[in-house]
């Protein structure tokens, strides 16, 4: 079977475009290029994270949409830097000062963050972020949404879709962006003190946990989506650089 050539250059080294963004992974160049679409066809503003129609058609449809030209559109890397200026009206308390920062007026790398983003094939996509931040001096798997395989059939003269998906962050992988994982404050101090109480959907479940999940979209109008989580092992937490979060399925916590 002959290997797509596209398929030769996941491996290969990234030459990175380095993007100024918000906190979470939204809008990368990799899809620009593989649709030959603008960031503003799919994104509202550009840069998301709220998607056009044609935006939620493409992750829908397992980000394999194509059209670009070149080898860029073949190319899935790319890359992001958020820096940041962090000034409270007083001095953060003793105790929650970050180590290695001071406690007011801080320059900070809040992230950089590689993407490895797009279709192989017609039925099978992805998307993957792995992220370094300074404040915990750390990097570890970001939000991943797998498509392992989508397709169409029709039903009563419409196009129905049925796909599945597997992430590691409930919510990352809903298309219309109105949970958790796209949502609202898209960029956040990681040094300022914040209120810490929020649903256990928006952040104990973030990174550290395998989705399953099977959808249908009929008509480009219906979408109905199910599936079911579990917290990863502890030995598979260690290896992507996460931890237990609040709620998780196991006991205990990784030193």
């Amino acid at each position: 079977m002959r290997v797509p050539s596209y398929l030769l250059a996941w491996p290969a080294l990234s030459v990175f475009v380095l993007l100024l963004a918000a906190s979470r992974a939204q809008a990368i160049p990799a899809f620009a290029a593989q649709t030959g679409q603008p960031c503003t066809a799919c994104h509202i503003g550009g840069f998301g994270p709220q998607l056009t129609p044609l935006g939620r058609a493409f992750k829908i449809g397992g980000y394999t949409q194509r059209g670009g030209e070149g080898w860029q559109s073949y190319f899935p890397l790319a890359a992001m830097v958020q820096t940041s200026f962090t000034q409270t009206g007083s001095a953060v308390p003793p105790d929650q000062v970050v180590h290695h920062y001071n406690d007011n007026n801080n320059f900070a790398l809040d992230q950089v963050s590689a993407f490895l983003g797009g279709g192989i094939g017609e039925h099978t996509g992805g998307f993957v972020q792995f992220t370094y931040s300074n404040v915990p001096n750390a990097s570890s798997l970001d939000n991943t949404d797998l498509r392992p395989y989508t397709t169409t059939v029709e039903l009563f003269g419409n196009e129905l879709r049925v796909g599945t998906t597997v992430n590691n962050n409930p919510t990352v992988q809903d298309p219309y962006n109105s949970t958790y994982a796209w949502g609202y404050p898209f960029i956040s101090s990681q040094l300022a003190p914040t209120p810490a109480a929020s649903p256990i959907l928006a952040s104990g479940f973030n990174n550290n946990s395998i989705g399953y999940t099977g959808y249908i979209w009929y008509d480009r109008s219906l979408y109905l989506e199910a599936g079911a989580y579990a917290t990863m092992s502890p030995w598979l937490l260690a290896r992507t650089g996460n931890d237990f979060g609040v709620g998780s399925s196991h006991h205990g916590r990784i030193q």
